[in-house]
């Protein structure tokens, strides 16, 4: 027969210290309890004032014409001569299509021709809307266009065969 762990009729200092221990753990469930409450509080608070410097997130479909950002572009540029000034570096390239869009993820991909080498999936922070040039409004933002090269013999020419000169 096993004998019991404590005894069955408790002494009378013992009901007392048995009264102090469960006020010492009601103090302690409550603290946990604040504690609980104070980390939600903090993890709403955090939540609030980062979203207040967030842009709405912006869903793009398969076929809009997107700007994507020359952020991480900036050394390869400064790398091409000394004369270049980051300042003036353009932000945005493009305009590129979406081919693939994943909006749950902020994910697009964008047909990207000239580039091959690149990875065509970016993430929707680096995309914003292409905005096309209203002529009417901003004629001097239209790029003047060469007319066709006829020759002295009548025949029109549309290839470039060398750059004679340049103009600085």
């Amino acid at each position: 027969m096993i004998p019991p762990l404590l005894p069955l009729i408790p002494d009378a200092n013992e009901v007392n210290n048995v009264e102090c221990a469960l006020a010492v753990l009601k103090c302690l469930d409550d603290d946990i309890g604040d504690a609980c409450d104070n980390l939600l509080r903090a993890k709403v608070s955090q939540a609030q004032q980062s979203n207040r410097h967030h842009r709405s997130e912006v869903v793009y479909k398969v076929g809009d014409l997107v700007m994507l950002s020359s952020m991480h572009h900036r050394r390869d540029y400064l790398q091409k001569g000394r004369n270049r000034v980051a300042k003036f570096m353009p932000r945005y390239d493009g305009p590129y299509k979406v081919t693939h869009a994943f909006p749950e993820c902020s994910v697009y991909t964008l047909e990207m021709p000239n580039a091959p080498d690149v990875y065509p999936t970016f993430h929707s922070s680096l995309l914003t809307k292409h905005h096309a040039n209203d002529h009417t409004l901003f004629p001097s933002r239209t790029r003047v266009h060469p007319g066709t090269i006829v020759t002295e013999d009548g025949e029109v020419e549309f290839w470039v065969d060398s750059i004679i000169d340049e103009r600085k």
